[in-house]
C-alpha cells in the first residue's frame, strides 16, 4: 500500500502546484490604471461644455413676468401620445428636434440656428428675440437625448440615454456595466461625428495620461467599441486548472485500475 500512497501523494503536489501557478498569474492587463498612486491632477477640458448637434431634442423650457403669455412658446415642452391607438401608452419625447438644417422651429419666432452651439449660447439668443413678445424672459434648455453607445466586450452593450450632459468614458462604460474580461484596455475605439465628418480615436484607460485627454469627457452620440484580447488570460487560467486536474484523475483511475488488475 505504500507504493499506491507515494503514488497519490505525488498526484496531490502536481494538483497544489497547479493551483498555485494559476493563482500567479499577471492581472495587470485587467487593471485600470494600474500604476496611479495617491496623487491630485488637473482633468484636461473639466469645463467641456457639449454643443448641440443635428438630431439633439432640446427641452426649452420659457418663462416670464406674465406666464399665461409663456405658454405658446412652451407648447412643444408637453409629452404627447404617439398615434391615436396607442394601446400600451407610448409618449413622444418632449421638446424640440434639431432638424437636419441644424435649425430648431420656435413658436413665432420660426427658425432659429442651434446647431454648433452650447445651451447657454442658444438660450441667450431666443432670449433676446423674446424681448418683442415678453417681458423679462428667462430661458433654460436641456438635453433631452443625450445617448452614447457602446458596443463590443462590455457586459451590457447598447445605446445608453442619459440626462447628464457631462458623461466622461469611464462613466459610459459603467452604465455598460464595465468590460468583461475579454476586452482591451488600452485600445478602446471612440468613434465621433463632428461637423458630418467620423473622428476615430483610440483611448488607454491603463494609462494615467487619459485624464488630460481631449476624449475623456464625451459628446453626444459617442460611440465606443471595446475590441476582444487577442490573449484571453481568463480562458488561459481556466486551461492552466482544469488540464491538470483532469491528468491527476486520469492518473488516480490509472492506479486504481493497477490495483484491482
Amino acid at each position: 500500500m505504500s507504493k499506491y500512497f507515494n503514488q497519490f501523494k505525488w498526484v496531490l503536489i502536481l494538483v497544489i502546484l497547479a493551483f498555485n501557478l494559476a493563482s500567479c498569474i499577471n492581472n495587470k492587463p485587467l487593471l485600470y490604471f494600474p500604476d496611479l498612486r495617491d496623487s491630485n491632477f488637473v482633468v484636461h477640458n473639466a469645463n467641456f461644455i457639449p454643443k448641440i448637434q443635428k438630431g439633439d431634442v432640446l427641452y426649452i423650457a420659457i418663462n416670464s413676468s406674465d406666464p399665461q403669455s409663456s405658454l405658446v412658446f412652451n407648447s412643444a415642452n408637453s409629452f404627447s401620445i404617439l398615434g391615436s391607438n396607442s394601446a400600451q401608452g407610448a409618449y413622444a419625447t418632449p421638446g424640440f428636434l434639431v432638424e437636419n438644417d441644424g435649425n430648431i422651429n420656435l413658436p413665432k419666432l420660426g427658425s432659429v440656428k442651434a446647431e454648433g452651439k452650447s445651451k447657454y449660447q442658444l438660450s441667450k439668443e431666443i432670449q433676446n428675440s423674446l424681448n418683442d413678445y415678453l417681458k423679462d424672459p428667462i430661458v433654460n434648455i436641456r438635453f433631452m437625448n443625450y445617448r452614447v453607445t457602446v458596443l463590443g466586450e462590455v457586459a451590457r452593450p447598447g445605446t445608453y440615454t442619459t440626462n447628464n450632459e457631462k458623461m466622461n468614458i469611464l462613466e459610459a462604460l459603467g452604465l455598460a456595466g464595465d468590460l468583461t474580461a475579454y476586452g482591451t484596455r488600452n485600445t478602446i475605439l471612440l468613434l465621433r461625428d463632428s461637423s458630418n465628418i467620423t473622428i476615430s480615436h483610440r483611448v488607454n484607460i491603463n494609462d494615467n495620461s487619459l485624464f488630460l485627454s481631449n476624449y475623456y469627457f464625451l459628446q453626444s452620440n459617442d460611440v465606443i467599441y471595446v475590441e476582444p484580447r487577442k490573449t484571453k488570460a481568463l480562458s488561459t487560467s481556466q486551461s492552466i486548472i482544469i488540464i491538470p486536474l483532469i491528468l491527476s484523475s486520469l492518473t488516480t483511475l490509472l492506479v486504481f485500475l493497477n490495483y484491482f488488475k
